[in-house]
């Protein structure tokens, strides 16, 4: 984990959570870890593996004729419904933000913008670690 300035967990606090695809994240928002309250204050989920795979889908059976595969391309993108356009605006969003975090791999959950855990998707398991991390960097 990243290095952060030390305080008690029993405050709010923002997650960030970085996935390839759809990931499965408990939505409770309140979670209780060694008897003491913890509330997600903010907590985004970002699947990045969403641009991939509907850019995948905007290319497929393209012609190797440039200008026939631009317009055909330009068709499928203003053919787009909402929530396609929303997904990929979202995913782009998550890919920003975890270039910003420095994130390598996912699954990643940021905590407060401060410290990284990789390979966890359970909230509660994650900020069980994230309060040990911090505990331990207690004075």
């Amino acid at each position: 984990m990243a290095a952060a300035s030390a305080a008690p967990l029993n405050r709010a606090v923002r997650v960030d959570v970085f996935c390839s695809d759809e990931c499965e994240v408990s939505s409770q928002r309140t979670i209780q870890i060694n008897n003491e309250s913890t509330e997600i204050s903010d907590l985004q989920i970002y699947a990045l593996g969403h641009i991939q795979r509907i850019e995948a889908e905007l290319s497929k059976d393209l012609s190797n004729k440039p200008d026939s595969s631009k317009r055909l391309a330009l068709q499928r993108i203003q053919g787009m419904d909402e929530g396609t356009h929303a997904q990929m605006q979202r995913s782009a969003i998550g890919l920003s933000m975890a270039m910003q975090y420095g994130i390598d791999r996912v699954p990643a959950i940021v905590f407060d913008g401060q410290a990284v855990l990789y390979g966890v998707t359970d909230l509660q398991v994650a900020l069980a670690y994230y309060q040990a991390w911090r505990t331990r960097d207690t004075p």
